[in-house]
């Protein structure tokens, strides 16, 4: 996660995962998006429902104030 918010592909390197079986491949910032797009489309209902609780609609948010490690999630 952290070496594709500035790049766009990291290598995972694994030792010993299984049986003294090193594990060693590429992922793309592409690919990790598309893991993990469940879990970035799972945020909009939860953002949806204060947006309804506090009477407000998008076009009323003028600013977004993102905080935490996961903001620099490349999605």
């Amino acid at each position: 996660k952290r070496t594709l918010s500035s790049s766009t592909t990291a290598s995972i390197e694994i030792d010993s995962l299984f049986e003294g079986t090193d594990f060693n491949t590429q992922l793309s910032r592409a690919r990790f998006e598309e893991l993990n797009m469940d879990y970035f489309r799972g945020t909009i209902g939860p953002v949806d429902q204060a947006l309804k609780d506090a009477k407000l609609q998008k076009r009323d948010i003028e600013e977004v104030v993102l905080v935490g490690g996961s903001t620099r999630i490349p999605k």
